[in-house]
């Protein structure tokens, strides 16, 4: 039983890691001017890979 929530509890982990990343690298591709603004965020929200980075 152990084994199993350890495999799980790593597969829960890199899938956590593979969102962050996606949302990283989509936020980084926008441009410095939108920091901190509503627009960035419907910007982002229109991006399939930061979409899929939040799921």
């Amino acid at each position: 039983m152990n084994g199993v929530a350890i495999l799980l509890a790593a597969v829960a982990a890199t899938c956590n890691a593979a969102g962050d990343l996606l949302q990283r690298r989509s936020a980084r591709s926008e441009t410095s001017d939108l920091r901190g603004s509503l627009s960035l965020v419907g910007r982002l929200l229109r991006q399939k890979a930061w979409l899929a980075g939040s799921s």
